[in-house]
């Protein structure tokens, strides 16, 4: 139903894939929760208000869903006024963002354009702590079948699951198909429908991420709760 960053914090460098199933070559950091479940954020002067609007909808819809299904605000997005260490900066231009809180460091958070504004869910739950679902160690074999006859993209593919997996927690939880943490691709291969419903589903509208329509996974919200639910007194 989830995977995420561990509890105990500290840093691990893995390999980055980007939403559109291309892998980078650059590493990225793995972060903790951010402490008492406050996710500090910055949005540089310039950055187009449109989007910016739109990413603030994200985090608004990232904290009801939370507090509705676990009953507390375990999670909260605070704006300040300058980029820095513990700080994400909003960016809008590249799908990425590094994977939970980093004290020492700043991070990053955003979309490459209006054309992938469906990926911000997506990024923004990374940004909270959560990993790619189909990367865990029990991920169906048929997940692996969705990268075909490339094999270099299978191969990376492997070694990017076998890197992160030790990186991140699966809480007990069970492998959950209709996370917004998959890839479309992958998610086909376990599901008929990969539409995001009332209960996940990781092909989201654009129009739903600008409305705020668009729903986390059951497991999804049980991870994030069993990350942060040790930490937060908002």
């Amino acid at each position: 139903m989830g995977l995420g960053c561990k509890r105990d914090g500290g840093t691990a460098m893995v390999y980055r894939m980007s939403w559109d199933g291309k892998f980078s070559e650059s590493e990225t950091n793995v972060g903790g929760p951010w402490p008492n479940g406050v996710v500090k954020v910055f949005a540089p002067e310039g950055l187009d208000r449109e989007y910016v609007q739109i990413v603030r909808t994200t985090f608004r819809r990232w904290e009801h869903c939370v507090l509705e299904y676990w009953g507390v605000q375990l999670i909260k997005f605070v704006e300040v006024g300058a980029a820095g260490n513990g700080v994400a900066t909003l960016n809008f231009a590249s799908n990425s963002a590094d994977i939970g809180y980093f004290p020492g460091a700043s991070t990053k958070l955003g979309v490459y354009g209006k054309a992938n504004i469906k990926s911000l869910p997506h990024e923004v739950g990374h940004a909270l702590g959560l990993a790619h679902e189909h990367e865990r160690d029990d991920a169906p074999d048929s997940v692996l079948n969705t990268w075909g006859a490339n094999k270099m993209a299978l191969d990376a593919y492997k070694l990017n699951k076998r890197n992160s997996t030790r990186k991140f927690e699966t809480y007990g939880t069970d492998f959950d198909p209709k996370s917004i943490m998959m890839y479309a691709d992958q998610a086909a291969g376990l599901m008929d429908s990969v539409d995001n419903t009332r209960y996940g589903g990781c092909k989201i509208d654009p129009g739903h991420v600008v409305s705020g329509d668009w729903n986390p996974s059951m497991g999804d919200l049980e991870v994030l709760g069993r990350i942060y639910r040790h930490y937060s007194t908002i």
